[in-house]
């Protein structure tokens, strides 16, 4: 199994944090000006677009939530593993 490097690790992620900064400030500039009717509007194109779909596809989209957040999770506790393995390592 390859060693995975912890500074590449952590440049990744505080790379990560930094691009997540910008969109959320983006998102929140967005967000701030936008009338009560552009939401409405962008709310009913969702729902249309959601509605649209035959339910076969709903469940596919369904699936893909899942298969998303079991993959973050298991990439979580992939990161945690790393962390105490290199806290232990540290204090060795």
């Amino acid at each position: 199994m390859k060693t995975l490097n912890a500074d590449v690790i952590r440049e990744a992620l505080a790379g990560y944090a930094v691009a997540n900064e910008v969109i959320e400030a983006e998102r929140r500039k967005g967000l701030a000006t936008m009338t009560d009717e552009e939401a409405r509007d962008i709310d009913r194109q969702l729902y249309a677009s959601w509605q649209s779909l035959p339910d076969w596809a709903r469940v596919g989209l369904e699936r893909l939530d899942l298969f998303q957040l079991e993959s973050l999770l298991a990439m979580r506790r992939a990161f945690q593993r790393m962390a105490e393995s290199t806290t232990d390592h540290e204090s060795a």
